[in-house]
């Protein structure tokens, strides 16, 4: 039996169908379509118990690679860190009386434009698209639909949905995680709080974020004021690199503010429970790996200083092949392994062999340097411009 917190007790909203987590892949095996299922529906539908059966089988349902390929190449998947915690899941049946973990998107809207990132996650990408078809149409050429029309965009809930939830899902939840695009970016994010606050929902609910922190305040809405309601904050900030390769490869943001933003709401909110920083790694940032984590690890100890939980890993990339890692010329892996320090989190997962064309590298980031108007630091020029390894 494979066992997964997720496949009994999480409830996702994927790209217009319902999935048991944020990394199931939906166009693999479908599961039920938001426009004709309420969110109660799909919670014992015959597909998820579907998926439930085959884990109990022993095997991973086709919707589930992700897992399949963290495990068969010895990283941990995103199944085996759910079963860190106990979410009180019975394993042996197929059916639920109910989830106990939810996870929330009310837009695909995001104020940043992240290399790895593309129109399904963010709508902000399709507008960028139109305006540089050129570029636009090379990026394809390189296997990188980055700046093109969605092809399965983030469908958000709407409000039958959001009654349904409200009234026939969270009697048995004890954790809403909030995504998007960017949900502090989003104002029924921020509504959706109040209701829960002003209907006394609140108290014994733990909220949590998929968030790049790059704001506390939101029009009038203030964060420490609204989760002071809760019974607690868990904070996952997607730190992907830091000082100038967080502002690089994430177009609109400011590092420095992302952690000052941070240390605010820390002070400002005593119920943050635990705060979460990973890098979602690409082949950028294996150039600067040591760093990277060099400098989150400096801002755990400085976030534990607080009294707070805390801890930081890395997520990786595996489309476009070109941004894996798996795939980055031999001759920067070979460097790497000589200069990184062994407890790198990017380390073991180098070791993966190259499944695609190892020069596409390159070729994504010319041309994403000219879609936003920045020359790439130093060692990424280097090695893209020049062919010169000077990590």
């Amino acid at each position: 039996m494979l066992k997964c917190n997720y496949a009994w007790g999480h409830l996702d909203f994927l790209q217009g169908e319902y999935a048991p987590c944020f990394r199931y892949k939906i166009k693999k095996q479908p599961i039920a379509s938001m426009s004709d299922t309420l969110p109660s529906e799909a919670v014992n539908c015959s597909s998820m118990q579907e998926v439930r059966a085959t884990l109990q089988r022993g095997e991973f349902p086709a919707g589930c690679e992700d897992c399949a390929y963290k495990e068969a190449n010895g990283v941990t998947s995103y199944r085996e860190k759910s079963l860190r915690h106990d979410w009180g899941c019975d394993f042996t049946k197929t059916t639920v009386p109910g989830i106990v973990d939810l996870e929330l998107k009310f837009s695909r809207t995001c104020n940043y434009l992240c290399r790895h990132c593309m129109s399904d996650s963010n709508s902000q990408f399709e507008l960028l698209g139109s305006k540089n078809q050129e570029l636009h149409e090379m990026l394809l050429k390189h296997g990188f639909d980055h700046i093109g029309k969605a092809d399965s965009p983030i469908q958000t809930v709407n409000d039958e949905q959001v009654e349904d939830i409200i009234n026939n899902i969270l009697p048995t939840v004890r954790h809403i995680t909030f995504s998007g695009g960017e949900p502090l970016y989003h104002l029924k994010h921020y509504r959706f709080l109040e209701r829960l606050i002003n209907e006394g929902l609140s108290k014994n609910l733990t909220i949590g974020y998929n968030t790049n922190m790059s704001m506390i305040r939101f029009k009038s809405f203030d964060l420490a004021e609204l989760w002071k309601h809760f019974a607690g904050v868990e904070l996952t900030v997607s730190m992907d690199g830091t000082g100038e390769i967080f502002n690089y490869f994430r177009q609109n943001g400011n590092y420095d503010q992302t952690v000052e933003n941070l240390f605010t709401v820390l002070k400002q909110c005593k119920n943050i429970r635990s705060v979460y920083l990973v890098c979602t790694s690409t082949s950028y940032h294996a150039f600067y790996a040591d760093e990277i984590f060099n400098d989150l690890h400096e801002l755990v100890d400085k976030i534990k200083a607080t009294g707070v939980p805390a801890h930081t890993d890395a997520t990786f990339v595996h489309y476009p092949a070109g941004l894996d890692i798996a795939n980055l010329d031999q001759r920067v892996k070979d460097r790497l392994n000589q200069t990184m320090s062994a407890d790198n989190p990017i380390i073991k997962y180098m070791q993966t062999p190259a499944y695609a064309d190892t020069k596409t590298f390159k070729h994504i980031v010319r041309w994403q340097d000219l879609l936003y108007y920045r020359v790439a630091p130093e060692r990424i020029a280097e090695f893209v411009y020049n062919d010169k390894i000077i990590i």
